[in-house]
């Protein structure tokens, strides 16, 4: 009986949807069989070919831009069994997208990978964040990582069964039995920056936090569950106190603004002329805690604020009718709605369209590129 040979898959190599079509004839398995393997990787692959026949096709492989290698017989048992141990969990990559000057390129990046069509890809990057890709390797949701990101894009990875979750409702202050509801899934009220008032459960892991979802959505209640491994935010300087000496050169709040948000001192006084400001953009959980606290102890005021629950409306200086036969098409392709155009021109026009934060940004970047003057107004 002829020894099996194993061919370990060890990244993404090139992959993309063309080049997995090739793959998935030369390894002789059907094409979502092709992608688990590749998108699992470092992962093996099990062969009946003689080990001459084996080295041929790995080494086809690798020309065509899939990176692999044969095992070598004496260690297959403990290499199968070491891939095996680091591959249970599963990551997912999803992506910021602060500057929209780059968008068709890196939507075609992600298009060729995916083979999504382009309304999905558009659905899908109108989201905050836009989770791309889920069912990963660690390995392989970091090239891809690298892979997509760009100038002005971010793209984090996150394993979720390990991440920590916030929980977040409303409930009216009439609705005593919701308040209860949400009070029995471990969630306390609390006031957000914006003054709501909320039901919020933070910290909490996977299950814990899945599980009060799929109670609440049972119960036909609205909640929201953030993943921290892709909670962003915006830090901003609120007020400065007379006797924190913020001007005075060398002062603690001048070494926080040049140190940890890498602002120039040239501008500092300037800076602290137009408060309230954002001093240090998309910043992660934990940096802004610190920086929250850093502020607080040098005298100065500051707010976090959350990007995935900001709300836009577009502010013109002046509204045409040219300008709704522009926007009508872009609105619904980016919000999927177009009835909050007016119909009359006017002097100036705020719309209403309560976009997420890549919805907004993206409809201001097609506006400035086709010099519409336009500004976005937080909610």
């Amino acid at each position: 009986m002829q020894q099996a040979t194993f061919i370990e898959i060890q990244g993404i190599g090139d992959a993309n949807v063309l080049a997995i079509a090739r793959y998935h004839h030369l390894l002789g398995m059907t094409k979502q069989a092709c992608i688990e393997l590749i998108l699992g990787a470092p992962s093996i692959f099990k062969t009946t070919l003689a080990r001459s026949d084996a080295d041929q096709l790995s080494s086809t492989l690798n020309e065509v831009g899939l990176p692999c290698q044969v095992v070598e017989p004496e260690r297959e048992h403990q290499h199968v069994s070491k891939l095996n141990n680091k591959i249970s969990d599963k990551f997912e990559i999803a992506a910021y997208i602060h500057d929209f000057s780059n968008i068709t390129e890196f939507a075609g990046k992600v298009a060729a990978f995916t083979g999504q069509n382009g309304s999905d890809i558009v659905k899908s990057l109108c989201k905050t964040p836009a989770t791309l890709l889920g069912q990963l390797s660690e390995r392989v949701a970091q090239e891809l990582a690298s892979r997509f990101s760009m100038p002005g894009i971010d793209v984090l990875v996150s394993c979720p069964q390990k991440a920590k979750y916030t929980l977040v409702a409303y409930a009216m202050e009439d609705m005593p039995s919701v308040q209860q509801y949400y009070a029995q899934l471990g969630m306390s009220r609390q006031t957000n920056p914006q003054g709501l008032t909320q039901w919020q459960a933070q910290g909490i892991d996977y299950n814990k936090a899945h599980n009060a979802w799929h109670k609440a959505s049972e119960a036909h209640l609205p909640i929201v569950l953030q993943n921290h491994d892709y909670m962003r935010f915006d830090v901003s300087l609120t007020d400065v106190s007379d006797d924190t000496d913020a001007t005075k050169s060398g002062s603690k709040l001048q070494e926080i603004l040049s140190k940890q948000c890498h602002i120039p001192t040239s501008i500092h006084q300037k800076l602290l002329t137009r408060l309230p400001i954002v001093i240090a953009p998309c910043q992660d959980w934990e940096n802004t805690e610190i920086l929250l606290a850093a502020l607080q102890n040098c005298g100065a005021s500051a707010e976090a604020s959350l990007l995935s629950t900001n709300r836009f409306d577009l502010y013109f200086s002046a509204w045409t009718h040219e300008y709704q036969r522009i926007l009508a098409p872009l609105c619904n392709t980016f919000l999927g709605k177009a009835n909050m155009l007016p119909e009359t021109p006017s002097t100036t026009c705020l719309l209403p369209i309560n976009a997420n934060l890549h919805q907004a940004k993206w409809l201001k970047h097609e506006c400035d590129l086709m010099q519409i003057d336009c500004q976005l107004r937080r909610r």
